[in-house]
C-alpha cells in the first residue's frame, strides 16, 4: 500500500519542496550559461567532471525524484510512468537538458500539489 503523505498538511509537500524547486531553477540558469561547444571541457583539477557529465547526472537525479513520487502515489501520478522511456545519463546538448529539466520540474510540481 503506497504511503499517502509526505507531509502532515494534507498535501504531498515536504519541507524541502520549495528549496528543491529553487535548486532546479538555479541549475537551469547555470546550464543556460554554458557554451554549447564546451560540454566536453574538463577543468584542470583532479577528478573534475566535464559539464556534460554534470548534465547527465542532474537529469538522472531528477528522474529518480520523479520515480520516488510515482512510487508514493502510483495511481494518481500514473502519468509519471511515461518518463521511464526517456534515456537518463546519456550525452545530450544543453537545450535537451534544459527541456528535460523543465519537464521534470513540472512533474515534480504536479506531484507535490496533489491533495491527499
Amino acid at each position: 500500500m503506497p504511503c499517502n503523505r509526505l507531509a502532515g498538511n494534507g498535501k504531498l509537500k515536504p519541507p524541502f519542496y520549495p528549496g528543491s524547486t529553487k535548486q532546479i531553477e538555479r541549475a537551469d540558469h547555470l546550464v543556460g550559461l554554458l557554451p554549447a561547444n564546451q560540454l566536453g571541457w574538463q577543468p584542470p583539477i583532479p577528478n573534475a567532471w566535464p559539464p556534460g557529465a554534470l548534465l547527465r547526472h542532474i537529469l538522472e537525479c531528477l528522474a529518480g525524484f520523479c520515480a520516488v513520487l510515482y512510487a508514493v502515489e502510483p495511481y494518481r501520478l500514473r502519468h509519471l510512468a511515461g518518463l521511464r522511456h526517456l534515456p537518463v545519463n546519456h550525452p545530450c546538448g544543453k537545450e535537451e537538458a534544459r527541456e528535460r529539466m523543465a519537464a521534470y520540474r513540472a512533474h515534480i510540481h504536479q506531484g507535490f500539489e496533489l491533495d491527499t
